[in-house]
């Protein structure tokens, strides 16, 4: 089953999330060449390429996508960035060694697809 995810960054100009959008889609795509990556406007009369991300992935995708990710916030380790599935989310800033450790099982739990009763 693939599970699209929407990654948008926290607290900068639309300029700088442009940056950050496509530094980290290599990032994930390096970790996860399976993964559909691509950056979306959140203004479609806007000319950038969009700050946003849309990830679609497999679950079997999701530890990979989840090292690209945990790379990413390594390197940029003051960015926050914010995972939406649905009308699930979940927030990373400022990445600490347990953060990092804990990103696959969060980000497991985020894809996972809610018990209907």
């Amino acid at each position: 089953m693939e599970t699209p995810i929407r990654i948008s960054f926290q607290d900068v100009e639309e300029s700088e999330a442009g940056a950050m959008a496509e530094e980290l889609r290599e990032y994930i795509l390096e970790e996860a060449p399976e993964a559909e990556v691509s950056r979306e406007r959140d203004d479609p009369e806007s000319m950038d390429a969009g700050a946003t991300l849309a990830v679609i992935l497999s679950s079997a995708a999701v530890v990979a996508v989840a090292k690209g990710i945990q790379a990413w916030l390594e390197r940029r380790t003051s960015s926050s960035i914010k995972l939406v599935v649905d009308s699930r989310q979940l927030e990373v800033s400022y990445l600490t060694c347990k953060q990092a450790s804990e990103l696959t099982r969060q980000l497991s739990g985020l894809l996972a697809v809610p018990e209907t009763e």
